[in-house]
């Protein structure tokens, strides 16, 4: 009797425990959550803004405006407000390559010298652009300045989609949060519910080192239908040579 007293005693201790770390760890998960969903404040370019201009003369000309995006949405180096730029203003510091209406700004976007195409990661006869995807387009949460991407297009509908190659291997320069407006901003009455920001897909504007060519290519297939990223080791590149995939060919 008092072996089988000792035996219960020690499953309901063992299962308490259990039960405890299992409540600590959804505690732990919900708050996670919580703070990733949390909105907060990030500065934006409100207008196009070419390189080499003058921050000071850009903030006097109120070119930045603030937005919300989600908390897991706001990489390292993004800007909170303008009042963060005034230090970099002082120094004379100028646009490093050419900021679109819309991006989220962020320290690299800036510095003292518009001349120093090597300062943005620019080879000769390369150029900035950038491209606005959602998150699963770009290999969320993998994707930063320097990795190497292969990038695909899928264009058309229903049975005649095609999905290819559109560039073999192109480097990101930089990656920052696309503006997402808080909830009590978004939220609209739908036919039977609300829709909120929560409901709708992050997305991301990504700067690239292109050719002239590559631009062209990549404006005319975002343009034509979406666009999704790949990332690559820095020593390989996508098969240029690998027909592109269409609906018939998709399964064995």
């Amino acid at each position: 009797m008092g072996r089988r007293t000792l035996l219960l005693i020690s499953s309901i201790l063992v299962a308490a425990v259990g039960t405890a770390l299992v409540a600590i760890y959804v505690r732990g998960a919900d708050q996670r959550a919580e703070a990733n969903a949390r909105v907060v404040s990030v500065l934006v370019a409100s207008r196009d803004i070419p390189s080499g201009r003058s921050l000071q003369e850009q903030l006097d000309a109120s070119a930045f405006t603030t937005e919300n995006v989600l908390q897991r949405e706001k990489t390292p180096g993004v800007i909170s407000d303008a009042s963060q730029l005034a230090p970099m203003a002082d120094q004379g510091f100028v646009t490093l390559a050419p900021i679109t209406a819309g991006q989220v700004i962020q320290r690299g976007l800036f510095g003292k010298s518009a001349a120093g195409a090597a300062d943005l990661g620019l080879a000769p006869k390369q150029m900035r652009m950038a491209v606005q995807l959602a998150d699963p387009n770009r290999s969320a949460g993998f994707l930063f300045g320097g990795s190497h991407v292969a990038v695909f297009v899928t264009i058309g509908t229903g049975a005649a989609q095609t999905t290819g190659l559109v560039l073999d291997d192109v480097t990101v320069l930089s990656v920052g949060a696309a503006p997402v407006r808080a909830p009590d901003e978004a939220a609209e009455q739908t036919q039977g519910g609300t829709a909120t920001s929560e409901d709708a897909v992050p997305t991301t504007i990504v700067s690239m080192a292109v050719t002239q060519d590559q631009a062209q290519k990549l404006i005319l297939a975002q343009k034509a239908g979406d666009l999704y990223f790949a990332i690559l080791r820095p020593d390989e590149k996508g098969d240029p040579n690998l027909p592109a995939t269409t609906v018939d060919k998709l399964l064995p």
